[in-house]
């Protein structure tokens, strides 16, 4: 597993959230809707703030800037805005779902995972097609070690994981 294909693996992790949250904005019973919402809340923000942003943000794109036409130094910075604005749209839906604004929490989980997944798709398509042009064999082994020695300090990606498929198996029958 290559350093590109780990994020990649996230990625697409990321976008199987994205498809179960859609799955529960469907739900129409608040309350039911509520109890389901919950895992995915902490789940979209304990994988991208502590797992894979970071990654992205400290590690990988640093050494991609100033090494391409194709991506530009300010496309970088501008998806690591986004990393950031991301954040505070889940403080927003946390703030909207403590205090039971039912609405509040579809939309602003609606705008959230639209954003993501636009987000995730420009990435993949821009960034991580060609990262791995762009750093020599011991760069991506660096930055491999450097993502594991992450997940590694932090410690339960693997949890966050499994609980987030118990989730999703839980919504197929929806």
């Amino acid at each position: 597993m290559t350093a590109i294909n780990i994020l990649l693996e996230e990625h697409k992790l990321l976008l199987q959230a994205v498809e179960t949250t859609r799955i529960i904005q469907k739900v129409l019973d608040n309350e039911i809707y509520y109890t389901q919402i919950r895992g995915m809340i902490l789940f979209f923000r304990n994988f991208t703030e502590i797992y894979h942003h970071p990654k992205e943000d400290d590690i990988l794109y640093p050494l991609l800037r100033n090494r391409s036409q194709v991506i530009s130094p300010e496309f970088l910075y501008e998806v690591c805005d986004n990393h950031d604005d991301f954040k505070n749209m889940i403080a927003d839906i946390e703030d909207s779902y403590l205090f039971y604004h039912y609405d509040e929490l579809r939309n602003a989980t609606d705008i959230y995972i639209n954003a993501l997944e636009k987000h995730i798709r420009k990435e993949d398509g821009i960034v991580l097609s060609v990262a791995h042009t762009l750093l020599d064999e011991k760069e991506l082994e660096t930055v491999l070690q450097e993502f594991q020695d992450h997940d590694d300090r932090y410690g339960y990606k693997d949890d966050l994981i499994r609980d987030f498929l118990k989730i999703e198996s839980l919504n197929e029958a929806f």
